[in-house]
């Protein structure tokens, strides 16, 4: 068990706020950025509901305002669903919230993502997945009808515009920055796939990559 500090910063002011969380040693690289200073290298798991406290608590200290939408970064954290020593309730890579469960009025909406190329998804997937995610379903209730079967949804079905979760794992072609990186965002679902069968995004595509051949099927 060790010790975790956020130290978030948004809009130039910084915010500390400890807890408690777990972090595991592995045997890996330092993500993109091949930075040398990352000894020992760890990935720490938190607890999804501590965070999700914490976030509020930084936001409520800032006054931060419906009008504007507050997007949290972590590196090599990720969240489990209670004590983050038990590794069978990880692992949540990010996600994004709102105050209230109304699609005409979120209240304040935000989220989080994960920066990291070591388990899971890389580098700034996770944060293209949940800040188009926010675009297009900022309360998480815009409902469409029930899919499922794809992507991150293999069991069961879904009925919200989550526009990452039919492609989590699936990637847009890399961006070399200047800064060396090649950066990768994830495709997503445009809302025709949803909605079917008239195609009406652009050059009659279902997403952003044009993997899709077809609208969702009915789930039930």
């Amino acid at each position: 068990m060790e010790k975790y500090e956020f130290i978030w910063s948004i809009f130039g002011a910084r915010q500390h706020i400890s807890g408690s969380g777990a972090a595991y040693p592995f045997a890996g690289g330092c993500g993109a950025n091949n930075i040398a200073d990352d000894n020992p290298k760890a990935l720490a798991m938190v607890d999804i509901n501590e965070v999700d406290t914490k976030l509020n608590i930084i936001m409520a200290n800032l006054n931060i305002s419906p009008d504007k939408f507050a997007l949290f970064l972590t590196y090599r954290t990720y969240m489990t669903d209670g004590a983050p020593e038990d590794l069978s309730q990880c692992c949540y890579l990010g996600y994004h919230s709102s105050d209230f469960s109304n699609p005409a009025n979120p209240g304040q909406t935000y989220g989080i993502a994960v920066y990291d190329n070591v388990l899971f998804e890389p580098d700034i997937s996770v944060l293209s997945h949940e800040l188009l995610e926010w675009i297009n379903d900022p309360s998480g209730y815009n409902l469409v009808p029930a899919w499922g079967n794809t992507g991150q949804v293999s069991n069961g079905c879904q009925i919200n515009l989550e526009t990452g979760d039919p492609f989590s794992g699936s990637y847009m072609p890399g961006i070399m920055m200047p800064n060396g990186v090649t950066y990768n965002s994830q495709e997503n679902a445009f809302f025709s796939w949803f909605m079917g069968p008239v195609f009406t995004g652009a050059g009659g595509k279902l997403s952003s990559n044009s993997s899709f051949a077809e609208a969702a099927s009915a789930c039930n």
